[in-house]
């Protein structure tokens, strides 16, 4: 295990710290994922003004991740023009048209390009003027801090005041409000050998193939499952739902003890009461190295943006108490400040599937943390990017 910092590994190379350490660094640390080349960057040329640890078991740098207490987004040494201590996901806002957004004239559309030197942003049309209100409830955000929205063609203003961002723009512009990275791309090379897909309905993430063996799990048969969801019964689905079964995320007990190589889910997790007990019954299940693969939602870039992050003592208490039933409480914090529309009553009557934690990378880490210490499972990596709506998490048996 990792228990040094990068700063006393780079020691290790004896002060002479040139191109071809930063090499062997990233070679030997390749498994620790993303900001590796750009950590070593800031270390050479002595603009990392933190002490920034691979903690025992953490093997994915996450720069500086700021403490529960702060909600802030991980950053790499100190604001600048090009390094920000606050972003926030304009894609995501845009696109599900979060109640915070006022578009007072004009028009504006979310954006995005792939692959390398990609983006995710929004399009504003010529004379276009939009507001994001009641900033002060985005979990994300610090106000005060350079917000991270970079303008990539046209022209516009954009403002942060007390308590709401403006953007505006006469001739039409492109802002850019993060990178294009997906998480699923870091997790599916783990998805090898004899595994189950939790929870991915009509849209399954792994495919089975001559290295991979996967089933799939949901909680009620194809019919319920369509009719749930009010999509059509369909033809061509017939032969990806003879690979499903039907149980339990929690216990998986559809599953036999040490029979699978890995538990994929993607933005499963956070549904899930006794997150630490749940992870129990999936290290049981693993083989010996066996890994369990999560795509997490980020609360502060999708829309539970106004969620406080739950705790490492609340997930402690849930496991300590054994509490796997929703409560009501839960509920009313989803309808607080969530699904503001919602009514919890009616909702928890119908044991109605919400996000009942919310997850930063930092948060999962502390769990991960957590569960090495209780024996169930050796190391963690973690996968993050800035302003992405989420990360992604191995933990390996």
């Amino acid at each position: 295990m990792l228990d040094q910092s990068v700063a006393g590994f780079l020691g290790g190379f004896g002060g002479k710290c040139d191109v071809h350490a930063v090499r062997a660094i990233h070679k030997d640390l390749a498994v620790i994922g993303l900001h590796v080349t750009r950590l070593a960057e800031q270390l050479l040329s002595g603009h990392a003004t933190q002490t920034q640890k691979l903690e025992s078991g953490f093997r994915q740098v996450l720069p500086s991740v700021q403490a529960a207490s702060n909600y802030g987004p991980p950053h790499l040494g100190e604001p600048s023009a090009k390094r920000f201590q606050t972003l926030m996901n304009l894609h995501d806002i845009l696109k599900r048209r979060d109640r915070n957004l006022v578009v007072e004239q004009g028009s504006v559309e979310p954006a995005y390009k792939a692959g390398d030197g990609g983006f995710i942003g929004g399009k504003l049309a010529p004379n276009t003027r939009l507001k994001l209100v009641n900033a002060r409830k985005f979990t994300a955000l610090r106000l005060g801090a350079p917000l991270g929205w970079d303008v990539i063609e046209g022209d516009a203003q954009i403002e942060v005041s007390d308590d709401e961002i403006v953007a505006s723009t006469e001739n039409g512009a492109t802002i850019r409000s993060g990178g294009f990275w997906t998480s699923r791309g870091e997790l599916l090379p783990f998805a090898v050998g004899t595994g189950i897909e939790v929870g991915p309905g009509n849209n399954p993430h792994v495919k089975p193939s001559d290295k991979v063996a996967v089933r799939y799990l949901e909680d009620v048969e194809k019919d319920a499952w369509l009719a749930r969801y009010h999509l059509p019964q369909g033809k061509e689905s017939d032969e990806l739902w003879k690979s499903y079964l039907v149980g339990d995320a929690r216990d998986l007990e559809v599953a036999g003890d040490a029979s699978l190589d890995f538990i994929y889910s993607s933005h499963v997790f956070e549904h899930l009461m006794n997150p630490l007990g749940t992870l129990a019954n999936w290290s049981r299940k693993l083989k010996p190295r066996g890994s369990v693969l999560a795509i997490v939602p980020d609360c502060r870039y999708c829309f539970d943006l106004r969620q406080e992050p739950s705790s490492l003592a609340e997930i402690e208490k849930e496991f300590a108490d054994s509490q796997w039933s929703p409560t009501r409480a839960k509920y009313e914090k989803w309808c607080l400040e969530t699904e503001v529309s919602g009514d919890p009553d009616k909702l928890f009557n119908r044991n109605y599937s919400i996000h009942f934690h919310y997850y930063t990378p930092d948060v999962f880490a502390q769990l991960a943390r957590k569960a090495i210490e209780l024996g169930l499972f050796s190391g963690f990596q973690l996968w993050t990017d800035p302003n992405a709506k989420d990360f992604g998490v191995r933990l390996t048996r």
